[in-house]
C-alpha cells in the first residue's frame, strides 16, 4: 500500500508551501486511485490489441488464422 509513504509526500509538500489540508487530500486521491489505476491502463492495452486482431481477423482472415 502507498501508506508507508504518506508522510514522506506530507512532509515534501510542506516543504514546498503547501498546506497540511491540501496534502492530505492529494495522498487521499492518489491512494484512491491506486485501487484502479492498474485495471484501468490494463484495461486500455487489451482493448488496442483486441481491435488490432478483430481488424486482421476482418481484413486478412488467412493471416489471422495462421497466427493462432
Amino acid at each position: 500500500g502507498l501508506d508507508p509513504h504518506r508522510e514522506r509526500l506530507r512532509t515534501g509538500m510542506l516543504a514546498n508551501g503547501y498546506e497540511a489540508d491540501f496534502a492530505d487530500r492529494i495522498f487521499e486521491q492518489i491512494k484512491g486511485f491506486g485501487s484502479y489505476g492498474f485495471p484501468e491502463s490494463h484495461a486500455a492495452s487489451f482493448a488496442l490489441l483486441t481491435y488490432a486482431s478483430c481488424w486482421l481477423k476482418c481484413h486478412e482472415p488467412a493471416a489471422f488464422t495462421c497466427a493462432l
